[in-house]
């Protein structure tokens, strides 16, 4: 199993060389030496940091991907895939730094970046031509505080409750570059308050376009979906419904999956993609060199095209490939997810009519053109499970199942997740505390804030 840090960093570079025309990034040593509008923008466009930095504890941990017992026995070379792959509630992530291993430092590492361009930013002397381009430097950077917020808050705190959101244990909320600052764990409700203010931020700042030259940077419809996204896990489903409508209403582009080669062993190209809002990727190594959960897998109708798009099939065996972002999993933002947030908002108020278009639209983008039956719902409840079901069909991979079993289980759907390891049975029960993932013991060691209680 050595050859997973061989094949990673192959698949890192390639992905990294293949997007260079877009990534003329300034090193991390420049974080120090910002004179200028370029250099503050520069540290914003380093791919490996920043795109390439998203969570990855999330899919390891999720029902849609699973390791057979020799994969498994393979992963004794990075122990901790093993630890997270259990659900242990201690120890997961160990003392080393191997890409991918530890969510918290490297989405912390993309909130310090941030906060050193906002802080540069502000001390510049520029002239009245430039407002408009630091505007944009600065939105980028709150949003990118913000996301990275969102993915913390997800992978390391509960879910939100509007009952117990003030006394449960959120973030440190670090909004500036002193690391000698002691700061501790902030409550889940202003983890979240501090998220949506971010993301609010950025939409005011961002442009609505994004040059097609940078495709790896947000607009503003960007940070309406990760709004959309922010509300959707908070259960506020108004608030989803009004900044997914948003979005959609600046970019509702998809793709047309019967214009896609079913055969192709990858069959979509980077920054081809015209669903796509925001550029991410994770490197989740249970589900990229695991396996598909095979009840999922038979949950595609022989004529989705998501089917032999989004997974290959040997015998027993499926692998997934559908990544909007070849080389790791897409952990972007994307319209088809967008149209299913607003899907679900409508059905959820009631709106069976726009709830179906909704979803409608997008499946006749992914179902075979000549086979294609719009789906039809009598009440809110079916339009519902209709909805629910296709948004974990269209999501595979995206860092978004361990949300959404969190958010749901609140709502009664009790989805218990299961492992056999050792011919042992490891079960995480619905809304067990574990669903928030221990913080890394040497980020509690060095800060002193409180771990998460199990």
């Amino acid at each position: 199993m050595k050859k997973i840090f061989l094949y990673t960093t192959v698949l890192l570079i390639w992905s990294f060389g293949s997007c260079k025309k877009f990534l003329d990034a300034k090193s991390d040593s420049a974080l120090s030496t910002i004179e200028n509008l370029d250099d503050a923008q520069s540290l914003l466009d380093a791919f490996g940091q920043v795109n390439l930095g998203h969570a990855n504890s999330m899919d390891n941990s999720v029902d849609d991907f699973f390791v057979n017992q020799s994969q498994y026995n393979g992963f004794s070379y990075t122990p901790f895939i093993q630890r997270i792959y259990r659900w242990e509630d201690s120890n997961v992530f160990g003392a080393t730094s191997v890409y991918g291993d530890n969510d918290w430092s490297a989405l912390y590492a993309i909130v310090y970046r941030a906060n050193t361009v906002l802080e540069k930013a502000d001390l510049l002397e520029l002239k009245p031509a430039e407002l408009t381009k630091k505007d944009d430097i600065k939105g980028q950077s709150i949003f990118l505080r913000g996301y990275s917020f969102l993915q913390l808050v997800w992978t390391f705190a509960k879910s939100y409750d509007t009952e117990t959101a003030a006394k449960e244990p959120g973030l440190p909320l670090r909004l500036s570059t002193d690391f000698n600052q002691q700061i501790g764990r902030s409550s889940i409700e202003a983890t979240y308050k501090q998220i949506i203010s971010d993301l609010k931020n950025a939409a005011r700042l961002l442009p609505e376009h994004v040059a097609s030259s940078r495709p790896t940077r947000p607009g503003k419809a960007a940070a309406y979906a990760a709004l959309a996204r922010t509300y959707l896990s908070m259960r506020d489903y108004a608030s989803c419904l009004a900044y997914a409508d948003s979005s959609l209403t600046i970019q509702n582009n998809l793709l047309d999956y019967n214009t896609k080669d079913t055969n192709a062993t990858v069959p979509f190209q980077q920054f081809e993609q015209p669903e796509v809002l925001y550029y991410g990727m994770s490197v989740p190594y249970v589900g990229f060199f695991g396996l598909v959960d095979t009840v999922l897998y038979q949950s595609y109708s022989s004529n989705d095209l998501r089917r032999k798009l989004f997974f290959t099939a040997d015998n027993d065996e499926v692998k997934f490939k559908g990544s909007y972002f070849p080389g790791g999993f897409f952990s972007g933002l994307s319209t088809d997810e967008v149209y299913l947030m607003r899907a679900e908002c409508y059905a959820r108020t009631g709106d069976i009519v726009k709830a179906m278009d909704d979803l409608n639209t997008l499946l006749q983008n992914r179902i075979l053109l000549a086979s294609f039956i719009p789906l039809t719902a009598n009440n809110p409840n079916d339009a519902l499970q209709l909805i629910l079901s296709e948004r974990r069909k269209e999501l595979v991979g995206r860092e978004l199942r361990w949300m959404d079993i969190k958010r749901l289980n609140f709502e009664g759907a009790n989805i218990n997740l299961n492992r056999v390891i050792d011919n042992k049975r490891y079960t995480l029960t619905a809304n067990s505390p574990r669903f928030a993932i221990p913080i890394p013991e040497e980020v509690i060691s060095l800060s002193g804030i409180a771990q998460n209680q199990y």
